[in-house]
């Protein structure tokens, strides 16, 4: 039966099936998902039917659900071909799979192409639906996501209110469509220091969630869990667990343990742990988080090399080098086999790396990996504050040898200016005593 993932004309003697959404919430599916992408409907129904551009599309969650983002991107790219082929350049279909191919290169943080791609499928929005149609909402929406991963929160705020006005418009105040928007806004909010509009908007998306779908709906997890990181960044501890765990119930009620927004919720719950200082519990809830990600991913999956980062993390504060060290270099090795040996999640790992390598009193070999990290990271776009922490670690593993310490005033007094860029004034502080002193 035939062929590779890229021949999209091999026939089939059984059309495979794929559930867009609740599919991918099962793990045997995501473990057929490689044997699934060899496979197209072509030979029975023909390139351009709507069956074969759903299976299609099937494929490209599968392929991101699973970091082969590159095969993500074929994937996009076929659809978007049969969609020019079916309705021309610029009918609104051609505009939702462009979209779907800047997915693509959001994934691999390719943000020229993503910026390039999203204005292009707003442009054909505008031009065929008018100016306050859904889809140009949604357009509106998906170029506000761009600016806010690379670090333009205001722009992404004016974006994301562009599209709330159009959703509210269209569907009314009281309507799940605005949900999503409501959640954008939030999240930026907080970006921008506004904890109570971020508290506003995202308790009035869980409002708007619990009214049609009940109390218990998993629907509702996102949410929560968005709730949670809030009020952790506030400092409510305990609310923050309560709500991870209400997520968490709520998702294994529909579907059991084994699901990702389980894995998702038991690692905040495990961060929020290190919040408090409570190192113990967030070892335990770490582990937890570990077999969970095992069980519903694979234990060789990038998803682990994620757990494997952030249990890292937890064993620099239990003052475990050596055991940080292994974890963050099988996250990286992880990172760099299943993704690409570019990918920002490599600079975080080296990060990890580096800091570990310091506390053995390794700081040559950490220097090597945090200079890594520094170039990889501002080449990959990550947030200000992690790129801040890459300077900073480099400077102090640069202090170490007379010959160098000049270049590592250089780089605390960066982490200092990339500190400020994200409005960390605390650690930017910590910069600047270690500057005062060295």
């Amino acid at each position: 039966m035939g062929g590779d993932a890229d021949d999209v004309t091999a026939p089939l003697t059984a059309p495979p099936t794929v559930d867009e959404k609740a599919g991918l919430r099962r793990a045997d599916t995501l473990k057929r998902g490689t044997v699934l992408g060899r496979y197209i409907v072509v030979g029975q129904l023909g390139a351009d039917a709507p069956a074969t551009l759903a299976t299609v599309r099937g494929f490209a969650l599968l392929a991101r659900e699973t970091h082969r983002f590159d095969e993500q991107r074929r994937w996009a790219e076929v659809e978007l071909a049969a969609q020019q082929r079916i309705a021309g350049p610029d009918h609104p279909d051609v505009a939702t799979a462009i979209d779907n191919v800047a997915n693509a290169e959001t994934e691999k943080r390719k943000f020229g192409d993503v910026k390039r791609l999203r204005e292009r499928a707003l442009a054909i929005r505008l031009a065929a639906l008018g100016p306050q149609h859904p889809l140009v909402g949604s357009s509106y929406n998906n170029l506000a996501g761009f600016y806010e991963m690379n670090g333009d929160h205001m722009t992404a705020k004016r974006l994301y209110e562009k599209a709330f006005d159009i959703y509210r418009n269209a569907f009314g105040d009281e309507s799940v469509e605005i949900v999503a928007v409501l959640q954008n806004l939030g999240v930026v909010r907080t970006s921008l220091g506004d904890t109570a509009g971020a508290r506003t908007a995202l308790e009035r998306a869980l409002a708007l969630l619990e009214n049609a779908y009940g109390a218990d709906d998993p629907r509702l997890a996102g949410t929560l869990a968005k709730l949670g990181v809030l009020a952790r960044d506030e400092k409510r501890y305990d609310d923050a667990l309560a709500l991870f765990h209400r997520a968490v119930q709520s998702v294994e009620k529909a579907y059991g343990s084994n699901d990702r927004l389980v894995v998702d919720n038991y690692g905040e719950i495990a961060t929020t742990y290190m919040s408090m200082g409570k190192l113990s519990d967030a070892r335990e809830a770490m582990k937890r988080t570990l077999a969970a990600i095992a069980t519903v991913y694979g234990s060789d999956d990038a998803n682990m090399g994620i757990g494997l980062g952030n249990y890292g993390f937890l064993q620099l504060k239990l003052d475990d080098m050596s055991g940080a060290l292994a974890s963050f270099e099988k996250a990286r090795t992880l990172f760099e086999t299943k993704i690409s040996k570019t990918h920002p999640m490599i600079a975080l790992a080296l990060i990890g790396e580096g800091q570990a390598l310091i506390g053995l009193k390794r700081e040559a070999e950490a220097a090597a990996q945090l200079e890594r990290a520094v170039e990889l990271g501002t080449a990959a776009h990550i947030a200000p504050n992690q790129i801040a922490e890459a300077h900073y670690y480099l400077a102090v593993a640069l202090y170490a040898n007379r010959a160098t310490r000049k270049r590592a005033r250089a780089e605390a007094a960066a982490a200092v200016a990339d500190w400020l860029k994200a409005g960390n004034k605390q650690d930017a502080d910590l910069a600047r005593t270690w500057l005062r002193t060295h």
